[in-house]
């Protein structure tokens, strides 16, 4: 893949995830974005691959409940579009609740209800 053609898929994968002005985000270093806008790029970042699967591991951690809504709206909307399927590892039950079609509680590395 050419730099130009990297770019451009890039840029189009920033515009996927929703972020205001994507070519100043492809710009702009890590300190210079809030943490929505950061959990945005990763998750652009991590969907590049067109993977089968994508593993969330806390991804609202530490992010207001407004911008974790729309993180949750974001990555449910991304999955359908791109036909990714998504593990959520959370310990807000909540989001798991509104989020997931199947529930599994782990305990010790072990299954314990499902």
């Amino acid at each position: 893949v050419s730099k130009e053609e990297a770019y451009r898929r890039a840029l189009e994968m920033v515009r996927s995830v929703r972020l205001p002005d994507p070519e100043r985000m492809m710009r702009s270093f890590p300190h210079q974005l809030s943490g929505g806008q950061q959990q945005r790029i990763v998750i652009a970042m991590a969907l590049l691959s067109k993977p089968a699967l994508l593993l969330l591991d806390e991804p609202t951690t530490a992010l207001d409940v407004t911008v974790e809504a729309g993180i949750v709206d974001l990555v449910k909307g991304l999955g359908e579009k791109f036909g990714t399927s998504m593990i959520f590892v959370s310990h807000n039950l909540g989001l798991i609740l509104e989020t997931c079609d199947r529930i599994t509680v782990m305990y010790s590395g072990e299954a314990v209800e499902t």
